[in-house]
């Protein structure tokens, strides 16, 4: 059974909505909120959103994360490693942490969460931090980061980019790596770009990952139909056997294409569709990718007794 803690606003510390901030951006105590995801606290940036989306959706993640760990337990996985590309604040590892002591590979670029990151992940063991930037080696010149106090958005612009900081490739952290992974990738509108340097790494005989897992094109690239890397590397995932599962942030499922790339396609040209006539009901949505060879029974979120809804706090 995969340990899926809860997430419950009565648990989380100091839920007054005083000011106040610390010299790294966290929130302090008795001031702002922290959550607890697990058994571990997690400090927040200044703007709080992350513990009202958890208020507001109590599911947010949890579900995703439990899938994932269920995928693992299923197939007798214990204690794989992860890559969280995009780790911002530490969130990911926490969840990862209900159910694998393997070793967490966490990069995150921005500065203020990188901070935060370290701040969180502290007292957890077989955390590595990297304050880097995830991008081909080939693209290093082309790399911009904006984003000020927001998760940020990285871009490409040949032979113009003004992105100073460290850089690391998939290649070279796939190469850390010492037993069966999870690869995540969350940059808001960059990860076709982390996914495609990804599998250049995999296809010189690297280890695959045993799951992958990745955010969809954001709602702006949906809109203006600016998502042809996503359906390339979607195809490239499937043509390499991956199994695809596809959810909304909040756990609700939105497609179970499996290998079929097609069907992936026609999922994500429909979300769009149904939020450029307004009728879409959540844009923020991820992918599960699962190695073949696997079982991924635990994809069936149709089973209301699965171990994926248990100990995720509701208000009714």
């Amino acid at each position: 059974m995969v340990n899926t803690g809860k997430f419950d606003p009565k648990h989380s510390t100091n839920t007054d909505s005083g000011s106040g901030n610390t010299s790294d951006g966290a929130s302090p105590s008795p001031k702002l909120p922290n959550l607890m995801i697990g058994d571990i606290e997690i400090h927040l940036p200044k703007d709080r959103s992350l513990f009202g989306i958890y208020q507001r959706h109590p599911t947010y993640d949890f579900v995703y994360w439990n899938v994932i760990g269920g995928i693992l337990a299923e197939n007798g996985i214990k204690d794989a490693e992860l890559i969280d590309v995009g780790a911002n604040i530490g969130d990911t590892i926490a969840h990862f942490r209900r159910f694998s002591q393997g070793t967490a590979y966490g990069v995150e670029a921005q500065q203020h969460f990188f901070r935060l990151l370290e701040k969180n992940m502290a007292p957890v063991a077989n955390v590595k931090a990297f304050h880097a930037l995830v991008c081909p080696d080939d693209k290093v010149g082309d790399v911009n980061l904006v984003g000020g106090g927001a998760t940020g958005m990285t871009t490409l612009t040949p032979g113009a980019g003004t992105f100073k900081g460290k850089t690391i490739s998939c290649a070279k952290l796939v190469d850390m790596t010492s037993g069966p992974y999870v690869f995540k990738t969350d940059t808001d509108g960059f990860d076709d770009s982390i996914l495609a340097d990804l599998i250049t790494a995999l296809d010189t005989g690297r280890t695959d990952p045993t799951i992958i897992s990745f955010e969809g094109p954001t709602s702006a690239q949906m809109l203006d139909a600016d998502y042809d890397g996503f359906i390339d590397v979607i195809r490239k995932i499937c043509g390499k056997g991956y199994q695809l599962l596809i959810l909304s942030n909040i756990g609700s499922m939105l497609g179970f294409p499996g290998t079929d790339a097609a069907q992936a396609e026609w999922h994500l040209r429909s979300l769009t569709q149904a939020l450029r006539a307004k009728v879409g009901y959540c844009h923020y949505f991820d992918f599960i990718a699962v190695a073949p060879g696997l079982s991924c029974k635990t994809c069936d979120l149709t089973d209301m007794d699965s171990t994926i809804w248990t100990d995720i706090y509701r208000r009714d």
